[in-house]
């Protein structure tokens, strides 16, 4: 479901344009599925093609367990050049917790002569443990659920085999699965791209809960234009806009494309996988004997912060 919500967010924005999604499947995913998807495309010139990966080939590599709703589907990427056409030069690679607002045409025109990839970067950019990384934090770290894909470099340079010794013979410096690979790898040949294509939830946290270190004024500017005006929603928490507890405050924006699918009429759930738990909760909470839940609703600018943050552009 929310990768169709995605999809359907790129095909409305992009009446005019000639489309095709390449969806990286495993043997779950059924027929039934793969016409789910098909059926949010708006224009005729939108099609979808699947693209069958053995999921077995993925059994050995590291999974951690930072973020447990992560599957090991997240190492897809790291093999696009081998299922990917070799005709198709450049991809973007967009996560399925995603909405696209505006036409990404700029985007997708960008420049990458001599760089692997086009990303925007993390919201935890000075969280990061660099040595374990293994590269100056001057480089930075980038976010891996959007990116513009350079095939034609990955496929010169080798890449999809850098990537695989890389989890092999050092697994222990991967955390963050195929997001700590493409940064390990890739950090010296990547272009940095307007945070306004990748805004993440903790783009729109208040000041002193970001997570962006001694380069908080530096990327002061690009921040506010991409907070005021997302040209890509990005819901990095493990709440999602399609569970209750969902405090983003462009979370309207993946009910606005949520409606316009066949999922319009299931009702939401809530992120603890136990009702009862969840229920339960709020019930002690409320006659304040239980802990606050913990949740990012404090740390988020209000909607009218917003409102005002873009009348000051």
């Amino acid at each position: 479901m929310p990768s169709a919500v995605m999809m359907k967010s790129v095909s409305v924005n992009h009446p005019d344009t000639e489309v095709v999604f390449h969806v990286l499947v495993d043997s779950s995913v059924a027929e039934e599925h793969q016409r789910q998807l098909e059926s949010v495309l708006v224009n005729p010139k939108h099609r979808v093609v699947f693209h069958l990966v053995d999921d077995h080939l993925f059994d050995d590599f590291p999974m951690g367990n930072i973020k447990a709703y992560i599957s090991k589907a997240t190492y897809y990427r790291l093999i696009i050049t081998e299922v990917i056409p070799e005709d198709v030069d450049k991809i973007l690679y967009l996560d399925g917790d995603m909405i696209v607002r505006h036409d990404l045409s700029d985007l997708w025109n960008t420049n990458l002569e001599g760089y692997a990839l086009g990303a925007v970067t993390d919201m935890a950019e000075d969280q990061h443990d660099y040595q374990r990384l293994g590269y100056d934090r001057k480089f930075g770290y980038f976010n891996a659920g959007m990116l513009l894909i350079n095939l034609k470099y990955w496929r010169e340079h080798r890449l999809k085999d850098l990537f695989i010794k890389l989890i092999t013979e050092e697994p222990r410096r991967i955390v963050l699965h195929d997001q700590d690979v493409l940064n390990i790898t890739l950090h010296e040949h990547k272009l940095n791209l307007p945070m306004r294509y990748n805004v993440q939830n903790g783009f729109l946290w208040y000041r002193e809960h970001q997570q962006f270190g001694s380069r908080s004024i530096e990327y002061a500017d690009d921040l506010k234009a991409a907070v005021a005006d997302p040209y890509i929603v990005h819901y990095t928490s493990n709440i999602k806009p399609w569970h209750k507890e969902d405090c983003n405050p462009y979370g309207y924006e993946f009910l606005k494309y949520y409606k316009q699918t066949q999922w319009r009429y299931v009702p939401f759930g809530t992120c603890n996988k136990s009702k009862l738990r969840y229920y339960a909760g709020r019930i002690l909470r409320g006659l304040h004997l239980a802990a606050p839940a913990k949740t990012e609703e404090g740390m988020f600018l209000t909607w009218e912060e917003i409102e005002n943050l873009k009348h000051s552009l």
